[in-house]
């Protein structure tokens, strides 16, 4: 595990840049059918478990994309049900699970 040590009596200054994680972003993305508006999530990482959830969120009806490093998810109309085909690569779709 990565850390800082730091030597000295004066205050820290300074930014350091967080990455996303996906341990993170995959439930925030299955909550995002509650939603009925778009919901952007920033920092989102871009890997595969990701990809794939966005991919049955589309597969389900929302509307579903990346710009940048941001995730756009729109999932008003979303019809109830489940793309059984787009949910076995990842674990994470049992949080869509009825």
């Amino acid at each position: 595990m990565e850390y800082f040590q730091i030597r000295g009596a004066g205050p820290l200054r300074g930014e350091t840049a967080v990455s996303g994680a996906k341990n993170a972003a995959l439930p925030i993305l299955a909550a995002t059918v509650l939603c009925r508006g778009p919901c952007v999530l920033y920092n989102c990482p871009e890997i595969a478990d990701v990809e794939t959830t966005l991919a049955i969120l589309r597969a389900l009806g929302a509307k579903a994309e990346r710009c940048g490093a941001a995730v756009v998810v729109d999932a008003a109309g979303l019809p109830l049900g489940c793309a059984h085909r787009c949910c076995s690569p990842v674990r994470c779709c049992l949080l869509g699970a009825p």
